[in-house]
């Protein structure tokens, strides 16, 4: 923003020349790169199999200046059942996921986001993808890298059994 620097010079000695004040207007840009990736490790997940699945999100801000009132998204795909958010800050549910707020990101720092979920048995075979963002108060200098998607293959087992019996 908009930055004002007054200086007033005074003297004890009488100044026909007043007043003796002069200003100079600077304006200071905010500098943020902030980006956001998201890997759970895996591209193929089988329903019901039992197993617990980790989402790691990694943002950080690369930038110059500290990013104000950062707000992570995460979209979650239907068919996953979330089980536990480990963040370092509190993250609220949302009909179709989940967002985290962090008040501040400062220059160079990185924050990690985990979360844990399941795949039901009754989860359809296909493509589910997990989509996350990241967005601040302040400008990105490159927001090209501020959502990242995670792409799993949902694969159903059947175990099918059958018998035949012949009765004299």
């Amino acid at each position: 923003g908009l930055q004002t620097n007054t200086v007033t010079a005074t003297s004890v000695t009488a100044d026909p020349a007043t007043p003796n004040v002069t200003t100079d207007d600077t304006t200071v840009e905010t500098s943020v790169e902030l980006s956001i990736s998201k890997d759970d490790g895996v591209t193929d997940v089988t329903a019901g199999d039992g197993l617990v699945y980790t989402y790691t999100i990694v943002l950080s801000n690369t930038g110059f200046s500290t990013a104000k009132n950062v707000v992570v998204s995460d979209t979650w795909p239907v068919g996953f059942d979330r089980v536990n958010i480990i963040s370092p800050v509190s993250c609220t549910d949302t009909a179709g996921g989940f967002f985290c707020d962090f008040l501040t990101l400062t220059p160079d720092a990185t924050a990690v986001i985990s979360v844990e979920y399941t795949v039901p048995s009754n989860t359809p075979a296909g493509d589910l993808t997990n989509i996350v963002s990241i967005d601040s108060d302040d400008p990105d200098a490159d927001p090209s890298n501020n959502d990242d998607d995670d792409t799993n293959t949902v694969e159903v087992i059947f175990d099918l059994a059958l018998s035949k019996t012949d009765a004299p």
